[in-house]
């Protein structure tokens, strides 16, 4: 257990620390950032991520045409100022910062849709600035680049963390901020299938079919067309394929494209529907409605779309939980690809692929796969119930993260969730929660809090920066309410 891989800060079995966080992505780096500011004595922090920490899932790529789908003037890190990021950009240090990742700085504006690399620089940048000011107050910041495993609570009252070396801390408490999962594995052990492509090495998967002549003639296809579906093209690409590329997924419709619109706020009649609405399908009728209505005055549909956004969370815990599971079978990918858009540069590329024949998307659903006489089958019913029957070189799995939380599988998440620690939303999706990020079960008294993806069902809206960064001050908050330091 290292702080930055410094060898002074390895600690002996059993450290102690006051708040220990799990998972260094953005709501784990945000959450240390937070609790350093805002603690008013000596505090021993925590954080365990066997990845680099302050990137996470998201920031880790080093792919320039990996983009943010926000606006860097809108998707800065700290709660109340949007603007945070785009101002870091224009300083000496993100001027740098952009340079390093070979991209010219001027380049960029407030407007632009930044690679997400850039941003991890950002994160990276905040993170060891509050450990650096972890030492104004004597309070101190280590990095344990572990995995957490499981979590123990003791009669003492500490909270014990076993690490994946066997190793384990103890803490007054824990911040849960795991991030989203893997996808859900597909019921094939094929060598052609690619679960996770993050965690593949696609250069050289390419440069063996690229090898083998019949290989070199069968499709690529990936399960799905959303923002993950998209990734993983552009990590083709850059890997060195050039063929076709095939995607499957039930709405058969990929993202939709950002444009530079004000959302337009609702009146208080259409605010007043869309509350006493109490079913999905109302609430889908009530804005496709207005949508239309605003039309026929020039507005776009984005314009509606994103005036939901202050009134998401609301909406959802005002639904049954009868309804909102409607809504994960009915809507859920629909909404996806209306909510969390493109950059524009990112939607021409998508054009120009499908226009150029690199590039077709399919509304079809994976139907089985099968191996039979060294030939990888899999076969995609479409909604009439037409079968089509590829044998591809390769098979990507970006169905997006898993969200169901019985299935997970993060060994912690299933520890805790054995001992009666968490409990499963009544949709099945994320945590239940009591209140104010404590989770339902054996630990609802403060010692734990959940933040990120684990809440969707809960919050639904749970996994962008503008939700995530008051979750991670509000943690914060709470972690250091009553806490008895052992520093």
């Amino acid at each position: 257990m290292m702080n930055g891989g410094d060898p002074s800060f390895v600690r002996p079995v059993g450290q102690k620390y006051d708040i220990l966080v799990i998972g260094a992505g953005y709501c784990g780096a945000m959450a240390v950032a937070h609790l350093v500011r805002l603690c008013e004595k000596p505090t021993l922090i925590g954080l365990i991520d066997k990845g680099e920490p302050g990137l996470g899932l998201a920031y880790k790529t080093k792919n320039p045409g990996h983009l943010l789908n926000i606006p860097a003037e809108k998707i800065g890190a700290y709660d109340g100022a949007p603007e945070h990021f785009a101002d870091w950009m224009r300083s000496d240090v993100g001027a740098r910062a952009i340079y390093d990742c070979g991209l010219k700085h001027d380049a960029f504006d407030g407007k632009s849709f930044m690679p997400r690399r850039v941003y991890g620089q950002y994160l990276k940048g905040i993170l060891q600035e509050a450990i650096h000011a972890a030492g104004a107050n004597g309070s101190r910041v280590d990095l344990i680049a572990q995995q957490a495993t499981d979590l123990i609570a003791e009669e003492s009252g500490a909270l014990t963390v076993k690490l994946d070396n066997g190793e384990c801390l103890e803490a007054g408490k824990v911040i849960l901020a795991t991030g989203t999962g893997d996808p859900r594995p597909l019921a094939t052990k094929a060598p052609e299938a690619v679960q996770n492509f993050w965690n593949e090495d696609l250069k050289a998967r390419i440069e063996d079919i690229k090898k083998d002549p019949i290989k070199a003639k069968q499709p690529v296809l990936i399960v799905g067309s959303g923002l993950s579906a998209i990734d993983a093209l552009i990590s083709l690409r850059a890997a060195g394929y050039e063929g076709r590329v095939n995607m499957f997924s039930r709405g058969g419709a990929l993202p939709a494209v950002h444009k530079p619109l004000k959302p337009i706020p609702f009146d208080a009649a259409e605010e007043k529907a869309l509350f006493a609405a109490g079913t999905v399908n109302r609430l889908f009728l009530l804005v496709r409605k207005i949508i239309k209505a605003r039309a026929k005055n020039g507005a776009d549909w984005r314009q509606t779309i994103d005036a939901l956004r202050p009134h998401t969370q609301a909406l959802w815990r005002g639904l049954s939980v009868a309804e909102k599971n409607r809504f994960f079978k009915k809507y859920y990918g629909l909404w996806n690809n209306v909510r969390h858009r493109v950059a524009k540069e990112i939607g021409s590329y998508l054009k120009m692929q499908e226009e150029d024949g690199l590039l077709r998307v399919t509304k079809a659903a994976l139907f089985d796969m099968t191996e039979y006489e060294g030939r990888f089958i899999t076969r995609f019913e479409t909604p009439k119930g037409r079968l089509l029957e590829y044998t591809p070189s390769l098979l990507l799995n970006c169905t997006g993260p898993e969200t169901e939380c019985a299935r997970t599988q993060n060994p912690l998440l299933q520890n805790m969730l054995k001992r009666g620690y968490l409990k499963p939303h009544a949709t099945g999706r994320g945590v239940d929660i009591k209140q104010d990020y404590v989770p339902e079960g054996d630990l609802s008294d403060g010692r734990l809090l959940v933040i990120g993806s684990a809440l969707i069902g809960e919050a639904f809206e749970t996994i962008a920066v503008s939700e995530l960064r008051v979750q991670a001050k509000d943690a914060a908050v709470s972690a250091l309410a009553d806490l008895k330091v052992v520093s």
